[in-house]
């Protein structure tokens, strides 16, 4: 018993030391020093601010930074295949290599992509997601469709009772013939 004991507190220990040291040594993107590209959210409605930050390092300082974004895929039926959609928009990175821009929404709901061209790391990518705003419910207005639950709940029930009558019943017949 103590053997158990004392493998339970050793195991929780090592788990507990790999925890915090996990969380000392956060992961960075390799290679180190490539640029990284934030886009303040991950989904946006139609006409909306997005700010997209391109970080590099002090090599991209004065550089212009070309801001690409494309449309990769489209909510089903709502744009045809011959929609496409492409920004592009420049920035001048400051001295820490940091380029900021800001751009409205596309009104096209899908996926898109964001891919920067910067000195450092040639070309790196983030993506979001524009999606139409949900709609709130009307209480007013009457349920559609079915609601199978309460007759699913009455069969279920019905069945499992009438399985349990059925097992009584054979049970008693079995004794009722053996004795």
């Amino acid at each position: 018993m103590l053997k158990r004991v004392l493998t339970l507190m050793t195991a929780f220990v090592v788990v507990a030391l790999g925890a915090v040291a996990g969380a000392a040594n956060p992961a960075h993107a390799y290679p180190p020093g490539c640029a990284t590209v934030d886009t303040g959210g991950s989904t946006f409605t139609p006409g909306s601010t997005i700010t997209i930050t391109a970080t590099g390092d002090a090599r991209d300082a004065g550089h212009t930074i070309t801001f690409t974004i494309t449309l990769t895929s489209t909510a089903p039926a709502s744009v045809t295949p011959s929609d496409t959609t492409v920004i592009v928009v420049t920035a001048i990175a400051d001295a820490s290599g940091v380029a900021v821009v800001t751009v409205t929404a596309p009104t096209t709901p899908g996926a898109y992509m964001v891919t920067i061209t910067n000195i450092t790391c040639g070309e790196v990518s983030s993506s979001f997601i524009v999606r139409l705003p949900d709609k709130p419910k009307d209480p007013n207005l009457p349920h559609a469709g079915s609601n199978l639950q309460p007759w699913l709940v009455t069969s279920s029930s019905a069945f499992v009772t009438g399985l349990g009558l059925w097992i009584v019943a054979r049970r008693r017949r079995r004794s009722a013939s053996t004795a």
